[in-house]
This record gives structure tokens, C-alpha cells and sequence, in this order.
């Protein structure tokens, strides 16, 4: 799509260093991710580029359009994901600053 053409081609490098970034990326949807880790993103621009594994970069724009354009949806993701003793770890995690 036109997001897509905008992108940078990754190297094996950017790749290797992403999926290294993201070892849950094969164990976790976006949703599940942005449930469980929003709160330690602190700036994120793995979505710059376009990966050569498929799979791969269809999860990191997903993510990118959870942290980008659907903040207000964490809490359900949370919710979904997670029992409320789990949410209080998260947010006293958040609250400390992980």
C-alpha cells in the first residue's frame, strides 16, 4: 500500500536487530505486546522500515498502529489479555518506571 512505498527497505542488520528487539514478536500478537510492554516504549521507529520477513513486518505495523493510533484501546487489550492482578503488577510497574 501507499504506507508501505514510503518505508525503507531494511538491511540484514536493521532486520537482525529488530526481530532481537521483539523475540516475542512469534509468541504474541500486537495486541498482546502493547498490553503487556506499552508502558516501557519510550520512543518506537522500527515501522520506518519494511522487512523481508512478512511476517515479521506486518506484526511491527501492527504494533506501530496500536502505539501511533489506538493508545485508547490498551486498556481493553489489557483487559483481554490479563487478570486484574496482573494490571496491578503492570501499573506498578508503569508507576516506577519499569
Amino acid at each position: 500500500g501507499a504506507i508501505q512505498e514510503r518505508l525503507r527497505p531494511s538491511t540484514l542488520d536493521d532486520e537482525e536487530d529488530a526481530k532481537n528487539s521483539f523475540p516475542e514478536c512469534t509468541t504474541m500478537d500486537p495486541e498482546e505486546y502493547a498490553a503487556r510492554f506499552f508502558h516501557t516504549i519510550g520512543a518506537f521507529s522500527f515501522h520506518w522500515y519494511s522487512y523481508k520477513d512478512k511476517d515479521f513486518d506486518e506484526w511491527i505495523q501492527g504494533l506501530a498502529d496500536i502505539i501511533f493510533n489506538k493508545r485508547d484501546e490498551i486498556d481493553g487489550y489489557r483487559r483481554k489479555f490479563f487478570t486484574e492482578e496482573e494490571i496491578a503488577i503492570l501499573d506498578k510497574e508503569a508507576m516506577e518506571g519499569w
